[in-house]
């Protein structure tokens, strides 16, 4: 969803962990929402023990009618009035309770509003960049086109090379293969690796020679 940035909980070169607050926009009317939800589920709380309590006692006079109906002591038709108030008594509490379940769900309902504008870390890693400031606002991707994150988080758990090889060389490459992976940055260091994947398909680009992707870890 789009809003205005609220808060930014992290800066360029945090480290954070899964879950962690990144951005909040601003969600004053959701929160608003919220707390009238949990108050209206208090509400039907306190109605729910109310009716029940009334059922209760309702019933509770209704059996204590009837033995004394049996005996003359008191007319059917006083025991028929007590049991008919019985009855309706206990669906007042079922329909209470119905009531106080549609308010938990109402605060479920408003609690997902909230969390649509908490932007929080889906795995742990190191925050690239934050693309943003508070009292700016951000918008949406609209399907299928590519805009800049809002928050750009990378994992550097798994640390992996891509590079292509010639295709007269990939069927001498298999997963599972040691690897020893060469940077431009360290000419004179080989990093141990091992190969994680192989591209089930050939490259072939305009001007290069067909390739096949290979995927290789650090170990």
């Amino acid at each position: 969803v789009g809003g205005q940035v609220a808060a930014l909980a992290v800066r360029e070169g945090d480290k954070v962990a899964a879950g962690a607050l990144l951005l909040e926009l601003w969600n004053q009317d959701l929160q608003a929402q919220r707390d009238l939800a949990q108050g209206q589920l208090a509400s039907s709380t306190a109605k729910v023990e109310e009716a029940c309590l009334q059922a209760e006692v309702a019933r509770r006079e209704s059996d204590r009618l009837q033995p004394l109906e049996r005996r003359g002591l008191v007319s059917l038709e006083r025991l028929d009035q007590a049991d008919t108030e019985a009855r309706a008594k206990a669906a007042a509490c079922t329909a209470a309770r119905a009531a106080r379940q549609v308010s938990e769900a109402q605060i479920e309902v408003a609690e997902a509003a909230l969390a649509r504008t908490r932007l929080r870390a889906p795995f742990a890693g190191t925050v690239a960049e934050v693309n943003g400031e508070v009292g700016e606002v951000v918008t949406a991707s609209p399907p299928g086109i590519i805009t800049p994150p809002a928050i750009d988080l990378i994992d550097y758990t798994c640390v992996y090379v891509s590079a292509p090889i010639d295709e007269v060389d990939a069927p001498s490459v298999q997963v599972g293969q040691v690897a020893r992976i060469g940077l431009d940055a360290f000419p004179k260091q080989r990093f141990a690796g091992r190969v994680r994947r192989i591209a089930p398909y050939v490259l072939e680009q305009e001007k290069q020679a067909r390739t096949v992707e290979v995927e290789a870890e650090f170990t």
